[in-house]
Parts: C-alpha cells; sequence; structure tokens
C-alpha cells in the first residue's frame, strides 16, 4: 500500500536532513540543496528511503512538476511534487510498503515525461525508460531469472500470412523441453507483445522455471508481434486483431 503524506506543515515532506534547509535565507539555502543532493546522488539514496518512508527529490527548474507512476496508475496529475521557495528543489513523500517495487517518471509543466535524471535504476519498457525503486525488502521472482542448468524450451520465429491483415504478422513460438509433436498434445497459451514478452516480461525463463518445478505442465506458448500496437489492442484494428487471433492465428497453430 503506497500513502501520500499529510501534513499542515510541507516541511515534512521532506527528509530530515533536509529539514533545517527552511531557516536559511538567500542563496545560502539553494547551496544547501546542492551539497545534500550531489551527496544523496552519489550515494545512490535517490529516492531516499527512511524507514517506510520514500522521498522523491528532484532538482529541476520548472513552472510544475508531478509524480506519475506505478504509486498512482500512472496519472500525470494526482501528484503534483511541492517546490521548496528560493531552490530548484520539488520534493514529495510517501509510506510505501517494505517489499514493494515500482516505476515511475516526472512530468515537467504536463508536457515532458522524464526519468529521474538523480537515479540510475532503470526499467526498460520498449522503447521507454522508467526509474526503478525497490524497497529494501523487495525479493525479484525466482522465475524470471535465467538458470544455465534448467532445461530450456525453444524459441522460434515465425511468419504468418493472414486474410484480416494486410502486413505479414510474425509470431514467436516457445516449444518446452524435450518437445515432440508426434508423441503428445501439448496445450498453448497465446500472449500479446509478442518481443516485448521475450525482452521484458522474460517470458522464456518463466516457462523453463514453471516446467522444471512441476508448476504447470509443458506447453506451448505464442506470443504474437502487434504490426502497430495502438491499433491493434485500442482503436479501430482491435476487431481485425481478435479475428486474426481466434480464425486465423490459433487454427494454424493447432495444425
Amino acid at each position: 500500500m503506497l500513502v501520500l503524506m499529510t501534513s499542515c506543515t510541507a516541511e515534512v515532506f521532506l527528509p530530515p536532513l533536509l529539514r533545517g534547509i527552511t531557516q536559511l535565507e538567500g542563496p545560502e539555502r539553494q547551496v544547501r540543496v546542492v551539497a545534500v543532493m550531489d551527496s544523496l546522488e552519489a550515494a545512490g539514496q535517490i529516492p531516499l528511503i527512511v524507514g517506510d518512508t520514500v522521498y522523491y527529490l528532484l532538482r529541476q527548474e520548472a513552472d510544475r512538476v508531478t509524480l506519475a507512476g506505478d504509486l498512482n496508475g500512472w496519472d500525470p496529475e494526482q501528484t503534483p511534487m511541492r517546490r521548496l521557495a528560493g531552490t530548484d528543489l520539488w520534493y514529495q513523500a510517501f509510506a510505501t510498503e517494505a517489499e514493494a517495487r515500482l516505476t515511475y517518471k516526472y512530468v515537467i509543466d504536463g508536457e515532458t515525461w522524464v526519468p529521474d535524471p538523480h537515479n540510475p535504476r532503470l526499467d526498460e519498457v520498449g522503447e521507454y525508460d522508467n526509474s526503478l525503486l525497490q524497497m529494501p525488502d523487495y525479493v525479484p521472482p525466482p522465475e524470471v531469472a535465467y538458470y544455465p542448468d534448467l532445461p530450456h524450451g525453444r524459441l522460434d520465429t515465425l511468419p504468418v500470412d493472414t486474410q484480416a491483415w494486410p502486413q505479414c504478422r510474425h509470431l514467436l513460438v516457445y516449444t518446452p523441453p524435450g518437445y515432440d509433436r508426434s508423441a503428445q498434445a501439448y496445450p498453448t497459451a497465446y500472449f500479446h507483445d509478442g518481443l516485448n514478452q521475450v525482452k521484458l516480461a522474460k517470458m522464456p525463463n518463466i516457462l523453463d522455471y514453471l516446467i522444471d518445478q512441476g508448476q504447470i505442465q509443458p506447453i506451448i506458448a505464442v506470443l504474437i508481434e502487434p504490426a502497430d500496437r495502438n491499433r491493434d489492442y485500442a482503436f479501430e484494428g482491435r476487431f481485425d486483431f481478435a479475428a486474426l487471433v481466434a480464425q486465423e492465428v490459433v487454427p494454424w497453430v493447432d495444425d
């Protein structure tokens, strides 16, 4: 659970090491901000985690900065940052579960989305890089890792000419370790977002692990690459895409 801290005193949203800064006047306030931020950044401590509180800190010349990410459904309007008067520091604080893993970006003046320039940890999502925050008790799921000693399935890229779509479609087809279509029938799972399921979701690693651990039976996985993601999944092409999967891809795989 994420809880936006509330208080009638804005200073509570600042980490303890910055709270006395409001007593400084003039240029001394900005000098102090630079020194503290440089120190935290060098130590890899931005965002700053103190107990169960995460302090998001950004130096940025702007009229308005908001925080968007997993913590608020990627809503660019829900979580405005606070500016420390007389400085270029923007800040906000959330109480956060100790085992959380979150990604986020800053939205500058309502238009420009940027990863946190003070945080080198990134979660690559397609062509986008989101800043990554991992709380102290976060444990990476074991099935996502690659284990060289496990039996591995095979991943093939196969072109499919379809009637429902003008472009040739590409399918990524995972077959499990020891696959032999003549010996048995395999259940099949279908996934959108094709290559992203391999690069980002690590689908082959997950399937290898779950099969090896006996958590699922050996399966075939068909990862369907979109021609135009927005058109396929959200807009006018979604009906053609549904027909493509149901009427052409599934029968083709079953054959």
